[in-house]
């Protein structure tokens, strides 16, 4: 890959923006809309099953994928993959 391609944003205009150390990965502020995230929005619409299922696929890509994303750490997907996964023993266990 080139160093202009790996510097194009997603409009493939300009370079990729920097993000400072404590930027959360996992549950970005653009996430959370109004009183609630997305996930817990998608939990009250698709119920508790399917959003587990949802997290079990969620997670399963994210370790599908590790280490395969160019000038990204694993640790990023690794710690998606566990947060998807301890979502749902949490919901499971919830019951």
């Amino acid at each position: 890959m080139s160093k202009e391609t790996k510097n194009q944003n997603a409009n493939g205009n300009g370079d990729l923006p920097v993000v400072s150390e404590s930027y959360d990965f996992v549950n970005p502020n653009h996430y959370k809309k109004g009183s609630k995230e997305v996930w817990e929005m998608m939990l009250d619409i698709w119920g508790v099953d399917h959003f587990i299922a949802h997290c079990e696929m969620c997670a399963f890509k994210y370790r599908q994928r590790l280490g395969l994303k160019p000038d990204q750490p694993i640790e990023r997907d690794l710690n998606k993959a566990k947060w998807y996964e301890a979502k749902a023993d949490e919901l499971r266990n919830s019951r």
